[in-house]
């Protein structure tokens, strides 16, 4: 499979993987997924080159432990989770190191603590998922960590009669590599992704893969495995939506003709104005709530009133008019609306 598209926007898609959303020329909306993202930072390394290999699999070691150690705690203070069985951190031994954490060595300066005896030695460190990049950044970045004891098991002597009892669990302040300086760490491995692959936001990309099961409402949706950036002098016909939502306030209390700010779980959605441009074509639409049946304010129209001195090209009975009774079902029909209509923004 293959699609030029002009990109849109990227969204990341667990911790490896990321969509690119865009449009082709001729109208047809695109997400094509991105998958084996290795997100990364930048430390300074100040130990003999020789020893690199082995820091870097310690820190794997390591952050591996303090990454299952910190999930293996959330799940023994959750307690939606019932379970008869241990809650254990596995072993990493069946994996290579740099299947978690891997490096790239490059000579380089700290512009804020400039070295005039010359370049020092960085270490580019990739991860297997910007979870791992997420504890690796807590790992080296304080001097001590919080882990916790390999076995959580299930206490037996306790009568409670409920399922996911545990016992205590040991807590342990383990030390750390030290405090390093991160850098490039402030950058989304999204940004980082489209960076490394020298792809500009919103220029057009060409992309070939395979097909996939489907996880969005886009015309055209496959994993790719080959992407670049391509030349292409024209603009993808975008479907833009402006849209507008009122509500219907509450007086306050003891003052004339004030109000209240809305607030979404007190104060209901009485309209939603919204103008649709696709290409160089614009459509109206309205939703309005009516007013409760056999109220004298409920008063169901097929258009809009027309402006006696309209002051710019707005024209309200050229709107199309969706009326509800009920106002989920009338935000359930605007979100299907813009799903039908593939909005892109």
């Amino acid at each position: 499979m293959e699609s030029t598209f002009q990109h849109l926007d990227t969204v990341p898609c667990g911790g490896n993987g990321l969509f690119l959303f865009g449009r082709q020329l001729n109208g047809e909306s695109v997400a094509i997924k991105v998958e084996n993202i290795r997100p990364h930072f930048c430390i300074q390394y100040t130990l003999a080159r020789n020893n690199i290999p082995s820091f870097v699999n310690s820190l794997a070691n390591n952050v591996w432990f303090y990454q299952r150690s910190c999930s293996a705690y959330k799940r023994f203070n959750d307690p939606t989770i019932k379970s008869d069985k241990a809650i254990t951190i596995p072993s990493r031994t069946d994996k290579p190191y740099n299947s978690y954490i891997d490096y790239e060595i490059f000579e380089g300066q700290d512009i804020v603590n400039y070295s005039e005896d010359g370049p020092g030695v960085f270490l580019k460190l990739s991860f297997d998922s910007s979870y791992t990049m997420y504890r690796a950044k807590q790992y080296l970045t304080n001097e001590y960590v919080t882990v916790y004891s390999d076995h959580i098991l299930k206490d037996p002597n306790k009568n409670t009669g409920k399922k996911g009892e545990f016992k205590d669990i040991i807590q342990v302040d383990e030390k750390t590599f030290g405090v390093h300086t991160l850098y490039n760490d402030h950058v989304d491995f999204t940004l980082q992704w489209l960076i490394d692959k020298n792809i500009y936001s919103c220029a057009f990309i060409k992309a070939s893969g395979h097909d996939k099961k489907k996880e969005t409402s886009c015309d055209i949706e496959f994993t790719a495995y080959q992407i670049e950036q391509v030349d292409v002098k024209d603009m993808a016909p975008w479907r833009i939506l402006s849209w507008d939502i009122e509500s219907v306030p509450r007086k306050i209390h003891g003052k004339k003709d004030k109000y209240l700010f809305p607030e979404p779980w007190k104060d209901s959605i009485c309209t939603i104005g919204a103008t649709l441009q696709i290409g160089n074509e614009t459509s109206l639409h309205t939703w309005i709530l009516n007013a409760p049946v056999n109220s004298v304010d409920r008063n169901k129209t097929e258009r809009l009133n027309k402006l006696d001195n309209p002051p710019d090209e707005y024209r309200p009975e050229e709107a199309e008019v969706y009326f509800f009774d009920s106002e989920l079902a009338m935000i359930n029909h605007f979100i299907k609306f813009i799903i039908e209509k593939d909005v892109d923004f």
